[in-house]
């Protein structure tokens, strides 16, 4: 379980990370979605 937590706390840094970039135009909104019980993690851009 030790080596899940570590892998999933990965995913979400790399997510966060991801999100932080802002395109060269338009008006983007970012959004990070996670759901660590059934392990869906998401990034919206609209």
């Amino acid at each position: 379980m030790e080596k899940l937590e570590k892998y999933r706390n990965y995913i979400e840094q790399i997510i966060k990370e991801y999100g932080q970039y802002k395109p060269s135009y338009g008006e983007v909104e970012v959004q990070t979605i996670f759901d660590r019980d059934r392990d869906h993690y998401q990034l919206w851009r609209c």
